[in-house]
């Protein structure tokens, strides 16, 4: 018997789950991190990382994007653990300046890694060994791709490919990046007035803050949209007897499931609105909708990412990270309505320990 524990862990207006995988001897053989961070407290996300329980090995870091309350532990991962791969969401150089922006107040390393996410990896880790891998935004043309060995990631993978667990029968990760251009077009078209742009940013960004600070808060909508998506759970074909599984969900009930839909879809702060976001989103991930249990409802429960149609099914677990007294209102109220109302089970992970969410899963 082979098992996998998912967690949830309790860091607040942030992110922070992790998918641990036990072989026979129950020995941790492979682990899986989906963001670090949490809104403003450095030290809670630091304090999680600490006691979480993860091993050394952390086999593959998914970072959804690069808000702060997502990534202000990054840093301190990558320090003091050996990451193998790590999986970003590609972005256009109008893009980054965006993200460092938003970033103002974050540290440097943050600051840094907003501007140019592998060269700053690189060299505050140079003694590191670390695989990089970009996920391409979806292409009009998308087609359906064989699983690749998720020890043969090339530089760049476009959304929707499957990354196969090769010690696990059947499990894959996919990943899923939407790229909304709008936002990012006038940007670049406003900072091609003042003739800056990513090579020139770091040199030019004192003599003209106040200027691009303005242009930026004049932007409508938020770079939520482009967060990067993943699918963790088994593999789409109709061959899919192999397992029988048995799940334990560990607060706020216990709930035990002897069915494949054992996957999860992790989204970040993704806007889920919108037909065209809905439509590539639907593209790829429709054909494991029927292998989904758990769903992380995007942005914390914000209302303005929030999807009914992400309820393609009853009884989802449906996770939502935030803070105890965040000053955003999350989960917002009609998102917890819509949950309910949509035959969902709203799970509720704050600071709190006692609100953290496991699931465990025993292959047999």
């Amino acid at each position: 018997m082979m098992k996998m524990i998912r967690t949830f862990n309790s860091v607040g207006q942030g992110a922070f789950y992790t998918e641990e995988f036990y072989d026979r001897d129950n020995k941790t053989n492979f682990t899986m991190v989906y963001d670090c961070g949490s809104y403003g407290d450095e030290k809670l996300i630091i304090d999680k990382i600490k006691h979480s329980g993860l091993k050394y090995d952390i086999d593959l870091l998914c970072i959804s994007h690069f808000h702060a309350d997502h990534i202000n532990g990054l840093e301190y991962l990558l320090k003091n653990y050996k990451v193998k791969r790590i999986l970003l969401p590609f972005l256009y150089e109008e893009e980054k300046i965006e993200v460092f922006l938003a970033n103002s107040d974050a540290s440097v390393f943050i600051k840094e890694f907003s501007l140019h996410p592998e060269k700053t990896i690189r060299e505050y880790f140079r003694d590191k060994e670390i695989q990089i891998t970009f996920i391409q935004p979806i292409e009009e043309d998308y087609q359906n791709n064989e699983p690749i060995n998720i020890n043969n990631l090339p530089n760049n993978i476009p959304s929707g490919q499957p990354i196969w667990l090769y010690n696990y029968y059947k499990w894959i990760y996919v990943p899923f990046n939407f790229r909304f251009t709008q936002r990012s077009n006038i940007l670049k078209d406003e900072l091609d007035k003042i003739d800056i742009n990513i090579d020139n940013f770091s040199d030019k960004y004192q003599k003209y803050k106040d200027e691009i600070i303005k242009i930026y808060k004049k932007l409508k909508g938020d770079l939520n949209t482009n967060s990067l998506v993943i699918y963790s759970g088994h593999f789409a074909d109709d061959d899919y007897d192999y397992y029988e599984n048995r799940v334990k969900y560990s607060k706020p009930k216990c709930y035990y499931s002897d069915y494949i839909d054992v996957g999860c879809l992790y989204m970040g702060d993704y806007n889920a609105k919108g037909v065209q976001k809905w439509r590539e989103f639907e593209i790829v991930f429709q054909k494991y909708f029927e292998y989904i249990r758990i769903i992380q409802i995007p942005h914390h429960g914000s209302s303005h990412n929030y999807n009914q149609k992400l309820h393609f099914k009853e009884d989802l677990f449906c996770v939502m990270s935030a803070g105890v007294k965040n000053s955003f209102g999350h989960p917002h109220g009609s998102t917890l309505k819509q949950i309910i109302l949509n035959d969902g089970i709203p799970i509720i992970v704050t600071e709190r320990a006692s609100s953290q969410f496991i699931q465990k899963i025993e292959f047999y």
